[in-house]
């Protein structure tokens, strides 16, 4: 799973290309809005506040945080 920040727009395609090739899905923060297509089959969006997500965060083997901080 990828969470994404504000810090991460500048390099919205590596994290596209990344997510691609992990297969990995990928949340934003609100500043993170846009790092990549909402459209995209992995983007979950800003969904930090659904159960579901929460679960998918609390199961992952790794969560890969880019351009965030997490406060």
């Amino acid at each position: 799973m990828i969470v994404v920040g504000g810090g991460a727009i500048p390099a919205s395609k590596q994290v596209l290309d990344l997510a691609k090739r992990l297969d990995a899905p990928v949340i934003n923060s609100r500043a993170g809005k846009g790092v990549i297509p909402e459209d995209h089959p992995l983007c979950l969006g800003f969904t930090q506040a659904f159960d579901p997500v929460r679960e998918l965060l609390r199961d992952a083997d790794a969560v890969l945080a880019i351009g965030t901080e997490f406060a």
